[in-house]
C-alpha cells in the first residue's frame, strides 16, 4: 500500500476509533476514574489531532485513483451545502438553541461537510477521509442517542420528541418550538465565514473554488 494511503487508514483509525470507543457505556467514566480528567483529555486530544494529520496529510500524499467525477455539478451542490453545515456547526458553540437545527447540531455539520466534499472529490483517497468521517458523524449520533437512551430515559423522551437527528427537520414540523431560539450568533458567523472559506479555499488546500 503506497505511504499516502497507509497514513490515510492508520490516521482515520485513530481520528474515528478514538472517538467512537469513549461512547461505549461506561468507559469514558472508567478511564477518568482510572487516570483524572486532564490526563484523560490531554490524550484525547493527542491522538485525535495526529489522527486527522496523518489522514489529512495521507490524502494528500495519496496517488490520485478516480472512482467518479460528476463535474462542475458536485461544486455546486457541495457550495449550497457548505453553508446549512457552517450553520449547523456555529449554532453548537454559539447558541443554547442549536438543538432546534439538529438534535446534535455539531455532528450534522460535520456530516454534512463530508457529505459535501464527497459530492466534490470522487478519487479514492478523498472516499477514504470524507467517508469515513460522514460514517463517523451518523454513527456517532445513535451511539450517543442510545447512551442518553439508557441513562435518562426521560430526558431522552423529552429530547426525542423535539428534535431530530435530520437537520431542521423538527423546525421544519414545529417540534423544537419548546427549545431556546437559535439567536443571531449563528447566522452571522455563517455569514462571515462562508465567504471566507470560499475564497481562502485554495490557501489551506491549494484548491481554489472561484477564479481568481
Amino acid at each position: 500500500m503506497p505511504y499516502g494511503y497507509t497514513a490515510l487508514v492508520i490516521g482515520l483509525a485513530l481520528f474515528l476509533g478514538v472517538h467512537l470507543i469513549f461512547l461505549l457505556p461506561g468507559l469514558r467514566e472508567r478511564f477518568i476514574g482510572a487516570i483524572g480528567i486532564i490526563p484523560y483529555k490531554a490524550g484525547f486530544a493527542i491522538i485525535a489531532a495526529t489522527g486527522l494529520y496523518l489522514a489529512w496529510s495521507g490524502r494528500a500524499e495519496a496517488p490520485y485513483r478516480e472512482i467518479w467525477n460528476i463535474g462542475a455539478g458536485g461544486l455546486h451542490i457541495a457550495l449550497t451545502l457548505m453553508p446549512f453545515a457552517i450553520l449547523l456547526v456555529t449554532g453548537a458553540y454559539l447558541s443554547p438553541g442549536g438543538k432546534r437545527l439538529a438534535r446534535h447540531p455539531m455532528l450534522s455539520g460535520v456530516a454534512l461537510w463530508s457529505l459535501a466534499h464527497l459530492l466534490a472529490n470522487g478519487d479514492v483517497a478523498s472516499i477514504l477521509f470524507f467517508g469515513g468521517i460522514l460514517a463517523f458523524s451518523v454513527i456517532a449520533q445513535f451511539m450517543a442517542d442510545a447512551r442518553l437512551q439508557r441513562r435518562d430515559p426521560q430526558k431522552w423522551a423529552e429530547l426525542a420528541r423535539t428534535t431530530s437527528r435530520i437537520p431542521f427537520l423538527a423546525l421544519l414540523q414545529g417540534r423544537s418550538r419548546e427549545l431556546p431560539p437559535l439567536g443571531g450568533w449563528p447566522i452571522v458567523a455563517t455569514l462571515i465565514l462562508y465567504p471566507a472559506l470560499v475564497f481562502g479555499h485554495i490557501y489551506f488546500t491549494g484548491v481554489a473554488l472561484v477564479a481568481s
